[in-house]
């Protein structure tokens, strides 16, 4: 999962690996716009940094907004949950990546 800056340019902020079945808290998250996107698959792969079986792109269709840094914030489920007010789409490898340049 990742909090990437709408820019112009955009730029990947935060980068996390949550397990199946786990929770994760991203704390001390700068004031900004920030797109959610994240990653499904199977076989992690630390050298490439995606999935190497069947790997799934997505984007959260909402921006999500920090006004300022404070303990309150977003908790997202990253699979579909019934009743849920969440709307996300597949993107691309490429447009996932998009912002990481100095990630790499």
């Amino acid at each position: 999962m990742k909090l990437v800056v709408i820019g112009p340019p955009q730029r990947t902020r935060r980068i996390m690996y949550v397990r199946s079945n786990e929770n994760a808290t991203l704390a001390g998250i700068a004031p900004g716009s920030y797109l959610l996107r994240y990653e499904l698959g199977r076989s992690w792969n630390p050298g490439t940094k995606h999935f190497s079986n069947e790997p799934v792109f997505s984007q959260f269709d909402r921006t999500l907004y920090y006004e300022q840094e404070e303990s309150g914030g977003y908790t997202v489920t990253l699979h579909a949950v019934q009743g849920g007010n969440a709307l996300t789409k597949r993107i691309s490898l490429e447009s996932f990546d998009a912002g990481d340049e100095e990630w790499q």
